[in-house]
């Protein structure tokens, strides 16, 4: 077969990606008139191989196309499957003097008394060569190469070893391969100069007539211009008006703006100041001085998400203790979040809160949002609105995110979002539900009290999958009717607790035993703080600590030590304070003024105070333009400070436009 190329470059992307093509063009450019195609070509994967199923037929066919085979050896490429393959085809069809070795890191050693290479010593060669060479190569040695910015023909070291690589190629000396390339260099400055002088004279001639024309243009320009802006102005009013992508909105606003500052920009940048609450979604902060809802993402470790709710409707992610944003806001649709909850798997996000409708009053909705996706699916909407489903505390998630409950006096339901259909269960003739959790994915605990006087207590189950009730003995309660009730029970099935108030009569807490049985916590000093406890209360994963909301504080129980471990009081005296728990017992997060504080549990003996973070952001004076400015600079740096005009290029310009209409700005 004709030898179509001088050379097949054989190497390691990882270790020569960089080094590999600039040794092409060295050896194709070398000694070559500028006016002809290169003399000696080389193979090289990445330019001579188009698409193609039968990747290795490819290579092999190439490879038979090619007189000389050069290796660039390294420890990379030693190791590399595809490189060991194309040597071992060589020395099977190939004549081993027709092998140039390229060094490019590793060690090369030869072994003078076994006519072989050293290879305990040898780190770049593939084995495929062992016993192949029976008198010392004379190889290149490039392993300086590696931390070189200048890998061209100009850089005398450099082209020095193409010289050596390309005399055999050519099958020249390097002596007379080295001049013929001078001689052709010179030759294309001498014609260069002569077409510079060319172009400079035909300049000079069509600059007279540019300069009217480009007056011309440069009125018709600002024509466009202004309408371009007044159009994009309008675009932006447009999504703010139908309550759309806010994001894409400021974005449409501010290029409006930059690019000229007619009086419809103006106008759009101030309707844009006006949504100042998106616009704090969009920095990765809220609106306004209060979070009514937190919670913890389950975790493995001690680094957690912590999702926050605001009355703003916004929904921020933040990691602990660090208290840096972990990622844009979630988009709610909500205009105020009461109670989140995670997924077991961390992936999705239940809210609960108000949505605005047309001609209607807020009404109460849940949603569960794809963290992944960035979606978000209503929770049989159309069937809460039938029936006195309280959905106040008892709106569980199922550990995967497919599964949502909800209860009423005596009902449990259960919405699949995949299948999006409910199932209901009624747990009991007579009596109440107070709290419902998800034990796995396909079990449902329950508390039930009874509706006569006085008030008894169990624990129930019902398997999902058998669509079976299992309901274990009741336990007397404190003897008293039960007012303004909160109730929970731990992720894992193990703890309860139910609260009461009504004439200072209090429940607590029990653990479920595996029969269903009720055995009551005793905690010492309860009766000190039972009064001030309002709702609001979390477990960590395993039942061991719970945290409740009081008047004016919050406080956290250690069950196993039957302790109070940590009491956290709120200035502002809230009746119900926003309190979250991670998992893993260890972070306790709370808010007062907007302003989250982490406390770490597991460090309760060190004097310093908890990690706060500020989470809200005001917009008075000049806050909003700043926040404005910011999301500018998320699209393009350079458009912060100048104008449009100045920096951009018409294409760039068009470009930039395209990415305003495709994609958020608070998210590039």
């Amino acid at each position: 077969m004709a030898s179509v190329y001088k050379a097949f470059l054989s190497y390691s992307h990882a270790a020569d990606g960089k080094l590999a093509p600039a040794l092409q063009r060295g050896l194709q450019r070398l000694g070559k008139p500028w006016y002809r195609r290169p003399i000696v070509r080389v193979f090289r994967d990445e330019t001579s191989l188009s698409a193609n199923p039968s990747l290795w037929s490819s290579i092999e066919l190439a490879l038979g196309q090619c007189e000389y085979f050069l290796l660039m050896a390294s420890a990379e490429s030693a190791r590399s499957p595809w490189v060991r393959r194309e040597v071992a085809w060589w020395i099977e069809h190939r004549s081993i003097d027709h092998l140039l070795i390229v060094v490019t890191d590793g060690e090369i050693v030869w072994d003078q008394a076994a006519q072989d290479f050293d290879w305990p010593r040898t780190t770049c060669l593939p084995p495929e060569l062992h016993g192949r060479q029976h008198e010392e190569p004379l190889y290149v040695d490039l392993r300086w190469a590696k931390n070189s910015s200048d890998l061209s023909l100009q850089n005398l070291k450099f082209r020095g070893a193409v010289l050596t690589l390309a005399a055999p190629l050519h099958g020249q000396s390097m002596d007379d391969l080295d001049s013929e390339d001078i001689r052709q260099q010179r030759r294309l400055k001498f014609v260069a100069a002569g077409a510079s002088v060319a172009v400079v004279a035909m300049a000079v001639a069509a600059v007279w007539g540019l300069l009217n024309a480009k007056q011309q243009a440069r009125y018709a320009g600002e024509q466009a211009k202004f309408a371009e802006s007044r159009s994009m102005a309008a675009k932006s009013l447009e999504i703010l008006e139908q309550k759309g992508d806010i994001d894409k909105a400021i974005l449409l606003g501010v290029l409006a703006w930059r690019l000229s500052p007619t009086e419809e920009a103006v106008n759009s940048l101030r309707k844009i100041e006006g949504a100042s609450w998106d616009v704090a979604r969009i920095l990765g902060q809220h609106s306004v001085e209060q979070i009514d809802a937190m919670t913890f993402s389950p975790a493995a470790s001690d680094a957690v998400l912590l999702a926050t709710g605001g009355a703003d409707g916004s929904i921020i992610l933040w990691r602990i203790p660090d208290g840096t944003a972990a990622s844009s806001p979630v988009a709610s649709e909500q205009s105020r979040i009461h109670e989140m909850r995670f997924s077991g798997d961390g992936l999705h996000l239940l809210a609960r809160g108000y949505v605005k409708l047309p001609e209607e009053d807020n009404r109460e909705s849940i949603i569960v949002h794809d963290l992944r996706s960035r979606t978000n699916k209503p929770v049989a909407a159309e069937f809460l609105k039938r029936g006195n489903w309280n959905t106040d505390q008892n709106t569980p998630l199922s550990p995967d995110g497919r599964l949502v409950a909800f209860c009423s006096t005596n009902v449990i339901a259960v919405w699949d979002m995949n299948e999006d259909r409910v199932r209901e269960k009624h747990v009991s003739a007579s009596g109440f539900l107070w709290g419902i959790n998800f034990i796995g994915n396909t079990r449902l605990a329950f508390i039930l009290a009874t509706d006569s006087y006085p008030v008894r207590f169990s624990a129930g189950i019902w398997n999902l999958d058998t669509d079976t009730i299992r309901v274990g003995p009741s336990v007397p309660g404190p003897g008293a009717d039960y007012l303004n009730t909160s109730a929970a029970i731990s992720s894992d099935g193990s703890r309860f607790v139910v609260w009461g108030h009504n004439g200072g009569h209090i429940d607590g807490f029990y653990t479920i035993l595996k029969d269903l049985s009720l055995q009551p916590v005793p905690i010492p000093g309860l009766d000190s703080v039972r009064n001030d406890i309002r709702f609001h209360f979390t477990f960590d994963a395993e039942g061991k600590r719970v945290v409740a909301g009081g008047w004016g504080k919050i406080l956290v129980w250690d069950l196993v030590q039957q302790r109070l471990l940590k009491e956290v009081k709120i200035a502002s005296m809230v009746a119900d304070p926003s309190a979250a728990m991670s998992p893993n017992g260890r972070w306790l997060a709370t808010e007062e003024g907007g302003k989250i504080v982490a406390w770490d549990l597991n460090n309760l003996d060190s004097k310093a105070p908890g990690k706060t973070i500020d989470s809200a952001c005001g917009f008075s004076g000049n806050r909003a333009q700043e926040c404005i400015r910011r999301l500018c600079e998320k699209v393009s740096p350079s458009i912060a400070e100048k104008d449009l005009s100045d920096v951009l290029s018409s294409s760039e310009y068009k470009a930039l436009k395209q990415k305003a209409l495709a994609e958020p700005c608070g998210h590039s």
